[in-house]
């Protein structure tokens, strides 16, 4: 494998790993999002008081608060997939015809 080629296949690898990190944050919402919905009531995050204790039930949802995505948070895997996208492109750019008809675009998704 030559460099060029092996450069792209790992500009690849971290572009998928910033995408799936996102994945999992939009997931983590949307999962949190669904048992509010569902039951309000009985949802809490770990180490947070409920405002009502006497008001709880058994199976209620609790969340770890510190996996809550902060601003910050996002806005660093937003940079990092960016980056690695921007990655991705250059060292698509940076491969020979030959190597660009054997390996997927940076289009395609795999």
């Amino acid at each position: 494998m030559t460099e060029p080629v092996r450069t792209y296949v790992e500009a690849l690898k971290e572009r998928q790993h910033a995408e799936r990190a996102i994945r999992d944050v939009i997931e983590f919402v949307k999962y949190v999002s669904n048992a509010l919905e569902r039951d309000s009531a009985n949802f809490t995050f770990d180490n947070k008081p409920r405002l009502n204790p006497s008001t709880s039930r058994a199976g209620g949802s609790t969340y770890e608060s510190s996996k809550w995505p902060t601003a910050q948070g996002l806005q660093e895997l937003m940079m990092k997939w960016d980056i690695a996208r921007k990655h991705v492109q250059d060292a698509w750019d940076a491969l020979s015809a030959d190597d660009r008809a054997i390996l997927p675009s940076p289009d395609r998704r795999n």
